[in-house]
């Protein structure tokens, strides 16, 4: 039985709901984090923290020690070649010191356009590290969701709603929380046994459509301001921003390869996925 749960990145933008849903379903969860003292800083003491660093092998045989089991929600980017650092690398240093740990599962937040043959490096990379986790002897589930409605508030800053490209593409938006829950599921679940799943929410939107609505919730008097990914990739290479950088290559990427995955599995296993990117933004508009 599955208790105590060590989950890597748990202060991202995708970690925190899983964090608070695993808590919410009775497990005893620790963050492990490069800055320890940043979890209290967002969580307070309600969860235990620990150093740990997946680019630093030193850092795990501790970090991993007496758990049941370990979620991975690594964050990409914001380079190419720190993709490959911290995830593919990140995931043989980890992968490297579990043979002497008690663990059960391993739990690992990968992406829905993930394939064997894909050459894009951040994908690339999320793909070599499926095979180091498949590879190993721990009982995992692999995690390629869809589009997050949490990404929609990194849009509002400067008094407007930035959106990159026009916005045609979409996908069926899930929320962190609804992720959370399948995550937490899965853990005493021997169907979940190495076993590669497509989260998905219900409800298909455009990028427009969604950026709208969350627009219209939580800051109705903003104007949305897109501008052309080649233009926001130029721009932050040229100012060295490389978050701003990245998130440009990546839209490019997304929007030229849509969906790939097949949600069916796991909303057998799990339940359908539940909320909405309007009931994700009353939630954070407070309504």
């Amino acid at each position: 039985m599955i208790k105590k749960i060590l989950v890597i990145g748990g202060t991202g933008l995708i970690g925190r709901p899983v964090v608070e849903q695993l808590l919410a379903d009775g497990f005893d969860v620790t963050i492990g984090s490069r800055s320890p003292g940043h979890v209290q800083d967002i969580f307070g003491n309600r969860f235990t923290a620990i150093p740990i660093d997946l680019t630093e092998p030193t850092t795990i045989p501790k970090a991993i020690a007496d758990q049941d089991a370990i979620h991975v929600s690594l964050p990409s980017g914001p380079r190419f070649k720190d993709c490959f650092r911290t995830e593919y690398q990140g995931i043989i240093n980890l992968m490297s010191n579990v043979g002497e740990s008690n663990l059960k599962r391993i739990s690992y937040l990968s992406g829905d356009s993930v394939t064997p043959d894909e050459t894009f490096p951040p994908v690339r990379a999320k793909w070599l590290a499926e095979e180091a986790i498949r590879s190993g002897d721990i009982p995992y589930s692999i995690w390629r969701p869809t589009w997050f409605a949490e990404t929609l508030t990194k849009l509002a800053r400067f008094g407007t709603i930035a959106m990159i490209g026009k916005g045609e593409v979409g996908a069926h938006w899930l929320t962190g929380r609804d992720f959370g829950r399948w995550v937490s599921k899965s853990m005493n679940e021997p169907k979940a046994d190495n076993q590669t799943f497509n989260p998905y929410g219900q409800e298909w939107l455009s990028m427009k459509e969604a950026v709208e609505i969350y627009r219209d919730i939580c800051f109705p008097l903003r104007p949305i301001a897109s501008s052309p990914i080649g233009m926001v990739s130029f721009i932050g290479k040229t100012l060295r921003n490389w978050d701003m950088w990245f998130g440009a290559e990546m839209f490019r990427f997304l929007e030229s390869v849509g969906e790939r995955g097949d949600p069916t599995t796991g909303n057998e296993l799990f339940g359908k996925m539940s909320q909405t990117v309007e009931d994700f933004a009353r939630e954070q508009a407070g309504i």
